[in-house]
């Protein structure tokens, strides 16, 4: 009896389902701050909570800042024009809006650019409903991109890929006033 072409069969099936199980999003790793991690156009290191109000306006002055400070540091040659928007947290309550205002914390301005091989730390900031518990600590996503040519001029452009990581990341200790 030769039962080879229905093992086969079985093993190439199988090979295609796990395949098609490793391929899902939402595999990336979770890892602890301070971890560097390679999403693309930008080496993010994120560091931690800031417990410290930030100097910006609330839109209620009951409401209060949460604070995510990284460390994003330009890959390639060339430089990105302004500051980037992709850090997000994962089940905050009370957020004012789910896209943070993002700031160079050397100077606290909104411009870019970030320039190849420079490190530069940044804080997001999230609003947060007065009422709200500030987290002690957060998730945070640090979304994947992918280097795709451009068909007219062949310069690249980086497109979403999922996530490259996800960083659990806790307060940092108060600074004094």
């Amino acid at each position: 009896m030769r039962k080879w072409p229905g093992f086969a069969a079985a093993a190439a099936i199988a090979a295609l389902a796990l395949a098609l199980y490793l391929a899902q999003p939402g595999a990336a790793p979770l890892l602890s701050g301070g971890t560097a991690v390679d999403s693309g156009p930008f080496r993010v290191t994120v560091k931690h909570l800031q417990p410290t109000p930030a100097r910006f306006t609330l839109t209620d002055p009951a409401n209060h800042w949460i604070i995510v400070i990284a460390t994003f540091e330009k890959t390639g040659t060339q430089s990105w024009p302004s500051l980037p928007n992709g850090l997000r947290l994962r089940n905050v309550a009370g957020l004012v809006s789910e896209e943070p205002q993002v700031y160079l914390v050397r100077d606290t301005s909104t411009g870019g650019p970030l320039l190849p091989g420079l490190p530069e730390d940044l804080a997001f900031c999230w609003e947060q409903r007065a009422g709200t518990q500030a987290p002690a600590q957060a998730t945070v996503d640090i979304p994947g991109f992918t280097a795709m040519p451009l068909s007219d001029t062949g310069a690249e452009r980086w497109a979403p890929s999922g996530l490259a990581a996800t960083v659990t990341v806790t307060a940092a200790a108060k600074e004094k006033a």
